[in-house]
């Protein structure tokens, strides 16, 4: 098992199942978190997106060699996003769906990874913006995205189809309730278990970060539609903003009446 990535922190872990041991491997080139990793049919692991220094989405994916235990660049993508989904496909691409990019917008684009160029393209866009969403492969071939953050109420319900022939999404039938954070588990049958997750219904006082900057830089600043203390609505309830620490280091939001 490989372990890579932390705010700040440019380090990779290997998990030995015998020995019940972790051993460090060689650094990534560019310290991320909130990035995917996904296993190549040729045993490379593609590290893809994410947020680098405070919070900022990026484009730089690398390859993780396991038989020399180091990193090297590939392809950047197409658009800059963290929080999204990564999923191999059957004809050995990665679809990359979704996510936040540049000031914490949330996406609708997609986009493919082909392992033989090392090169993004893009592909069908979602119908609804998504990012802490699940993406699941079905037997089918087909990619199921459900739940997750739409930036706007922030529980989205929607679930899409990917189809990988055409390069397209469907809607298909919603989640109830609406969802963000949970998982999804492909089980025997075929059919997708979604569990837990943030929805509606938190309770007062309930506190979730949006973002933890572990860097010197504060960035209470930086969203200028997030001022500190005020409060906006989100699925219905009322959330206070707070970049705790004093020095604008985190973003908060709490639930108040």
């Amino acid at each position: 098992m490989l372990v890579v990535g932390s705010p700040g922190v440019a380090t990779a872990e290997l998990y030995d199942p015998v020995s019940g041991s972790w051993t460090t491997t060689g650094p990534p080139i560019t310290s991320r978190w909130s990035h995917t990793a996904t296993l190549l049919p040729n045993g490379r692991v593609l590290v893809a997106g994410g947020s680098s220094g405070i919070g900022t989405p990026i484009k730089l994916a690398e390859l993780y060699d396991p038989a020399t235990g180091t990193w090297t660049a590939t392809g950047r993508l197409v658009k800059a996003r963290q929080v999204h989904t990564a999923t191999l496909l059957p004809d050995d691409k990665v679809l990359v769906a979704g996510g936040q990019g540049v000031g914490i917008e949330e996406l609708t684009s997609a986009e493919l990874y082909d392992p033989v160029s090392g090169t993004w393209t893009l592909t069908g866009t979602l119908a609804v913006p998504r990012a802490y969403h699940t993406a699941t492969l079905l037997p089918n071939g087909k990619v199921m995205a459900a739940g997750g953050n739409n930036g706007i109420n922030f529980m989205e319900a929607s679930v899409e189809l990917y189809d990988p022939g055409s390069g397209t999404w469907t809607a298909t039938g919603s989640l109830d309730p609406g969802r963000y954070y949970h998982t999804a588990s492909l089980l025997p049958d075929g059919k997708v278990l979604v569990a837990g997750g943030l929805g509606h219904g938190l309770p007062l006082g309930t506190v979730f970060t949006v973002i933890s900057n572990t860097s010197a830089m504060p960035i209470s600043g930086t969203f200028s539609n997030l001022p500190d203390g005020s409060t906006i609505g989100i699925g219905g309830k009322n959330c206070q903003v707070s970049y705790s620490g004093g020095n604008g280091n985190d973003l908060t939001l709490t639930v108040v009446p």
